[in-house]
This record gives C-alpha cells, sequence and structure tokens, in this order.
C-alpha cells in the first residue's frame, strides 16, 4: 500500500514513529508528524474536537509543541497518552486522530476524535475497529475499553458498533460545557 503522507514525512527527515502503522480499508493510523501541522491546526479549529481533546489549541506554535510532545512518548507506555494521526488514504489527509492509553495488566483505553466534516461516514468505526484489532492481536492485550460522556450519544453508538457493551455509569463525573454529565463506561 502506497500511502502519500508517509513518503512525504520521511523526504522531509520527519521519520519517527512510522514503524508504528494501524492500515485499515481507507485509512491509515500513524504517529504524528510536522507535516501535519496544518491538517492538526483545522482539526483542532472545530469546536465539537476542541471540547474533546483538550489540547493541542488552533495556533501553529502549539500544534508544533504537541507534536513535538507526542514524538517523545514511548508507544504503548503504561500510562502515556499516546494519539495516532487518523489519515485518510485516498488523499493523506488526516481528519482525525486516536488516543491510545496503555493501563495496568494488559488494558487499553482506546478514545478518537473527528473533525465535523469526516463524521458519519464510518471512518471512527472503521478507525477503532482497527486499533482494538491491533491492540489484541499484535500487543496481546486482554481488555479494550473506552469512555463516553452521557452527552455524547453518536460516540456511544460509535462504540456499540465495535461491539462495546455498556458497563457502568458515573453519575455527575465530567465538567463538559459548564454542565455535569455522566461517564459511560
Amino acid at each position: 500500500m502506497q500511502v502519500r503522507r508517509h513518503a512525504r514525512c520521511s523526504m522531509n527527515g520527519c521519520d519517527v514513529g512510522f514503524s508504528l502503522l494501524i492500515t485499515a480499508k481507507r485509512l491509515v493510523l500513524r504517529r504524528f508528524c510536522n507535516e501535519d501541522i496544518q491538517d492538526l491546526i483545522e482539526l483542532v479549529s472545530d469546536a465539537s474536537v476542541a471540547a474533546e481533546v483538550g489540547e493541542p489549541q488552533p495556533s501553529e506554535e502549539s500544534v508544533r509543541a504537541y507534536i513535538a510532545k507526542q514524538k517523545g512518548i514511548e508507544p504503548f507506555g503504561e500510562n502515556q497518552v499516546m494519539d495516532l494521526a487518523i489519515e485518510r488514504i485516498a488523499d493523506g489527509k488526516v481528519i482525525g486522530l486516536a488516543t491510545v492509553i496503555q493501563k495496568q495488566f494488559e488494558k487499553v483505553e482506546i478514545g478518537y476524535a473527528l473533525g465535523s466534516p469526516y463524521r458519519g461516514q464510518g471512518y471512527a468505526t472503521e478507525a477503532a475497529r482497527a486499533v482494538m484489532d491491533y491492540c489484541f492481536r499484535e500487543r496481546g492485550s486482554h481488555r479494550v475499553q473506552a469512555i463516553a460522556s452521557s452527552g455524547n450519544s453518536k460516540s456511544w453508538r460509535v462504540m456499540e458498533r465495535w461491539g462495546m457493551k455498556l458497563e457502568g455509569r458515573l453519575r455527575e463525573a465530567n465538567l463538559r460545557e459548564g454542565q455535569w454529565c455522566d461517564l459511560l463506561y
């Protein structure tokens, strides 16, 4: 499979993390590189994405710092918050990010944020399935879990499509847009 972004990043000396590639039918998930700055600024400029991810801010300086921080994270290091770019294979566009947190005892927590124009097209489901498959098959994970705020019903429906089942609810555990909401596990 030829993915244009990877070739461009490698040519510009941005080779960090390209040994970690998770592929799906229409997507590739990989570590962020400096070639992603403009796509990432666009992504976090989306208010709904910014509310979920917290960082980076939609400025070149903040995005550069975020990418540098992500480059320093050991893949699957315990309790490290590793974000992966969700790149569309067809055009090399970064359309979202997937978060992977390696927990103790072979547990992994995953999350995702997708830009508004790319929602409702199956990208989140495809990306999450690829990450889950990678965690179970390649990493030998025992459990993959996710958390969604009760106010984010679309995210929970995506998790159900992944095959996840609701296991618990923490009442008023998250402050979202000035309102306390439940967290669904």
